[in-house]
């Protein structure tokens, strides 16, 4: 048994075998520091109420780097400019998102924006279990603060029927409304009457 164990191929199978188990050693020891380690602290630059129109440009390319950053935007709202986004939950019940068109104060306007030269942007501005729960926007001068959010993709082939839209999709609704717009949209948080 001694003559069978010292011969070389055995010899290479146990070095090949305690390197590997060394291996195995180091690695736990590094997953070990890993779990020990504080988590990095989370960036609260989103959460500084910064102005629309200094965060992103309308008609351009949407940063990640501006995802979920609180902004600020003055204007107002098109009643006739309103749909629902069905398939939204809210603490477990499935309703609808109301997404408003904004016009936003002092946006630069796109050429061959649509009907109007105004910039707007999308608001989801709630949710609602039904329908005819569904309320217009506030009138007048408008001063909104939310969380801005990249653009949905529209789901394809999929007719989502009057007043409502497949996603908050920016492509979907500047075709519906005849807009221009940013290429996001607001959850709001709040809407304020101005002045």
């Amino acid at each position: 048994m001694l003559k069978t164990a010292l011969k070389p191929r055995w010899i290479a199978g146990l070095v090949f075998a305690i390197a590997i188990s060394g291996v195995f050693v180091l690695l736990s020891q590094w997953q070990f520091g890993r779990s020990t380690q504080a988590e990095a602290p989370v960036s609260t630059t989103t959460e500084q109420t910064r102005q629309l129109t200094s965060v992103l440009q309308p008609g351009g390319f949407f940063p990640g780097s501006v995802a979920d950053q609180m902004v600020s935007a003055t204007g107002s709202y098109d009643p006739q400019k309103q749909v629902l986004v069905p398939g939204r939950l809210n603490d477990g019940a499935k309703g609808y998102w109301i997404v408003s068109a904004f016009a936003v104060k002092d946006a630069p306007a796109l050429k061959g924006g649509g009907a109007t030269p105004q910039t707007w942007i999308p608001v989801a501005r709630g949710w609602v279990a039904d329908p005819a729960d569904a309320v217009a926007p506030p009138s007048g001068t408008i001063e909104l603060t939310g969380r801005l959010l990249p653009s949905e993709s529209p789901l394809p082939r999929t007719d989502p029927g009057p007043g409502l839209a497949s996603a908050v999709s920016v492509a979907e609704l500047i075709n519906d409304w005849n807009v221009s717009s940013y290429p996001g949209f607001v959850a709001a948080t709040t809407e304020l009457a101005g002045g």
